[in-house]
């Protein structure tokens, strides 16, 4: 038997996530412009070789007797071929990380004794530098919650809420531009404290940025 067609829509978790769930990937399949299911790529260590390994699974739902699962191929063919085609996505997604441009980041700390009763805080402004693109991101914020330090890409303001007007396309670079800005911050904080005004222009810029942002996004 042979499948006319196979779409899919696959990406990859986190290695922590991975860690926890046992889940590589996830996401959708379609057959022949006319079928779609979600599957989820597995890992395993296999008993006898000690290797790890993955497979493809299929839809299931928790029955009183545990789980049966729902779709799958029935045919050997029609499954290899399905399962072929989603290791290929998989494969694609790890190509998009494979050299990633290198990531400057300058960080300005603020330290501002008023946010101290603040559910968040913010605690940097950062100027993203990457020279291989030829571009440049302003009023990325780092800030504080009671879950720790977080980074948080230039935003505007929608009717929806608050939007990322640049982000990384792939978990890895964002990732890298999370661990960057970490990075420079913790440096950064060595240096002499910023003063009110330097504070006042950085939030200024940072406001500007999600003006142009929302301008753009109209």
């Amino acid at each position: 038997m042979h499948i006319m067609k196979i779409e899919t829509q696959i990406k990859l978790h986190s290695e922590d996530a991975m860690q926890k769930t046992g889940i590589v990937a996830s996401g959708w399949v379609e057959i022949g412009d006319c079928i779609k299911f979600p599957v989820r790529v597995m890992k395993y260590t296999d008993k006898t070789s000690g290797e790890e390994k993955s497979f493809v699974s299929y839809p299931q739902r928790k029955t009183k007797d545990g789980y049966e699962v729902i779709v799958f191929p029935h045919d050997k063919e029609a499954r290899k071929e399905i399962d072929a085609a989603i290791f290929s996505a998989m494969k694609m997604e790890l190509l998009k990380d494979v050299g990633l441009p290198e990531v400057e980041i300058r960080v300005t700390p603020i330290k501002d004794q008023n946010q101290e009763n603040h559910a968040v805080r913010l605690k940097g402004v950062a100027t993203a530098r990457i020279s291989e693109l030829g571009l440049t991101i302003k009023g990325i914020l780092i800030k504080e919650s009671e879950k720790g330090l977080f980074v948080q890409m230039p935003q505007y303001k929608s009717d929806e809420g608050y939007k990322d007007i640049v982000y990384a396309t792939t978990k890895t670079m964002q990732e890298k531009i999370k661990m960057a800005t970490m990075d420079a911050h913790e440096k950064a904080l060595s240096s002499p404290t910023v003063s009110r005004n330097s504070k006042d222009n950085i939030m200024n810029t940072s406001r500007d940025c999600q003006n142009n942002g929302r301008d753009k996004a109209r």
